[in-house]
């Protein structure tokens, strides 16, 4: 702990720790800034301290100019953005200074867009920034180092404080409501500002254009992305705080006939993965997944359309297989969950590191698990079968319906239909359906119509319940989610069917057969159990009047 190391070298004594620590949980901000702002330590012990720390070495910059060879390789806009500079290159290990030595992520962005080793030092903030204007200050527009990017934009301070206090009440809205995305679409005269929150988009109060825009400015240069550019899509990563609680922001703009659309992803920052049992698995279905797992080798596949909670399952699945007597890889766009004990890498397809790259390197070194975000392309889909065909157990998603059509993806993506069968251990399909608010429950009767349109059959004895609205879910109804699954295993029945190319009806039977519970079945019975409504199952699951396989 920085604390623990400060007082150890006697640059804080207990009582001024004990006062940064009771700032720091009402600022929310990270020790070492509010111990610089209490003045009780230096930039210096700082930066000397945090190096202890990461166990990196630590040095003062006086009058350093890098290599010209090594400042060619860093963009500047990067560089500012990390507060990290380039010294020099040995061979294929790049050297630079970095004020923060824990931003691991910066380092692996690094390795990917130079393609180069990277050894890191830590110096104070201050002269790490001073090292910045020297470099890039000297360089002249046409100079011998200038390299292709945008101007940054002139955004004034007035534009920049009501960016600010815009961002502070949009995320602090969208963090108190258990928001996971907000997004804001501008029109002619306002900009309308919309919640995802369980699942369902609920609208905000609008913004005026000119607020619009000073928010589109700062979220923007927060993240790193081209101010002055509004005709591509970009994406980019910053992080807010928000009562003491760091939240990743996955920004995405996107632009539109009025003006860019910015679409923002919440992310609380440090957030443990939540494991299998949580995720709402019935028994079965919860040790199918456990026995997939424990599996040395084969393609293991998480789907379901986009915000299915496919991301969530993967991440449970990964702490469930993870630990430090195993070699587990991921590779993914973007990392969501930093999972410990596991080494995770960013995908960086502008920078030209895509997943076929990314496994053609990882694979080498022949992990015993491989997490892939997704799969895009024939190229991704060929070498994660012959990777788990070839003693690697691998963990992905696919966007499909159900999970049979999952099996015929596959084949899609240019698989041979002997390699899913052999190579492919199970698909596990799912959906997010909406809780029930616990302080607002009350009985409710559906008519046969309904009760038969979700392939029931009329009983008197079952008794659904469903929320009738009130402070605690936004008059709503329902309060959090949780999962309906399906998981079908390939055994050697399945196997036959897939090298027959059987269809999506026949593979949804055969594992049915075997044990298989639908998603509508699943849901159903969540309905019955009473945490969710008929409504909501049939929002989600989507299959109309199909039968289930649930008798009364």
């Amino acid at each position: 702990m920085l604390g623990e190391v400060l007082l150890a070298a006697g640059a804080i004594t207990a009582p001024q720790l004990e006062h940064a620590l009771a700032e720091q949980r009402v600022t929310g901000a990270l020790l070492g800034e509010t111990l610089l702002a209490l003045t009780f330590i230096t930039e210096a012990t700082l930066a000397s301290a945090l190096a202890q720390q990461a166990g990196v070495p630590f040095m003062t910059l006086t009058h350093e100019l890098p290599d010209p060879i090594a400042l060619a390789l860093v963009p500047e806009p990067f560089a500012r953005k990390h507060t990290l500079a380039p010294l020099e290159v040995k061979g294929a290990v790049l050297r630079i200074v970095q004020a923060n030595p824990f931003d691991v992520i910066a380092l692996d962005d690094l390795r990917r867009l130079t393609s180069h080793r990277v050894a890191a030092t830590c110096a104070p903030a201050g002269q790490v920034r001073d090292l910045l204007d020297r470099c890039y200050g000297r360089r002249g527009r046409g100079g011998v180092f200038a390299r292709p990017f945008a101007e940054p934009a002139v955004v004034s301070v007035a534009q920049t404080t009501e960016g600010t206090q815009l961002l502070d009440r949009l995320v602090g809205e969208a963090v108190a409501n258990q928001a996971t995305d907000l997004h804001v679409e501008p029109s002619e005269e306002s900009a309308a500002v919309r919640y995802r929150i369980d699942g369902v988009f609920v609208p905000g109060d609008a913004v005026p254009t000119p607020s619009y825009m000073s928010f589109r400015s700062h979220i923007k240069a927060l993240s790193g992305l081209d101010v002055n550019d509004t005709r591509a899509a970009q994406y980019g990563r910053t992080s807010h705080v928000v009562n003491g609680r760091r939240i990743d922001l996955l920004v995405n703009t996107i632009p539109g006939t009025s003006g860019e659309m910015i679409a923002i992803r919440l992310l609380e920052k440090g957030r443990e993965p939540r494991r299998l049992p949580e995720l709402g698995l019935s028994r079965r279905d919860l040790s199918v997944v456990s026995e997939l797992l424990e599996r040395p080798q084969g393609l293991a596949i998480v789907t379901g359309p986009e915000a299915s909670g496919t991301s969530t399952t993967l991440y449970a699945m990964l702490a469930h297989v993870g630990g430090e007597s195993r070699n587990v890889v991921t590779l993914e766009n973007p990392v969501e969950c930093h999972v410990s004990g596991i080494r995770q890498t960013q995908i960086r397809p502008q920078a030209g590191f895509t997943y076929a790259t990314a496994m053609r390197s990882v694979l080498r070194e022949n992990p015993a698990v491989l997490m892939l975000g997704e799969m895009p392309d024939s190229d991704t889909a060929d070498m994660a079968m012959k990777a788990a065909t070839s003693g690697i157990l691998v963990l992905t998603t696919l966007r499909t319906a159900d999970a049979a059509s999952a099996v015929l993806r596959l084949t899609d993506l240019g698989l041979d239909s002997y390699a899913v069968a052999s190579g492919l251990l199970g698909v596990i399909g799912q959906r997010l359906i909406r809780l029930i608010c616990r302080e607002c429950t009350e009985r409710v009767s559906y008519g046969d119509e309904m009760v038969g349109q979700v392939g029931l059959t009329p009983d008197p004895d079952l008794v659904f319940q469903r929320g009738r609205g009130c402070a605690h879910c936004r008059g709503t109804g329902y309060r959090g989610r949780t999962g309906a699954f399906e998981t079908l295993v390939v055994d050697a029945a399945m196997q036959v069917l897939i090298r027959s190319r059987g269809d999506t009806t026949q593979l949804t039977a055969a594992a049915v057969d075997a044990g298989m519970k639908t998603l509508m079945d699943d849901a159903l019975a969540k309905a019955i159990l009473q945490q969710t409504t008929l409504e909501e199952v049939l929002r989600v699951a989507g299959i109309g009047t199909k039968e289930s396989g649930i008798g009364h």
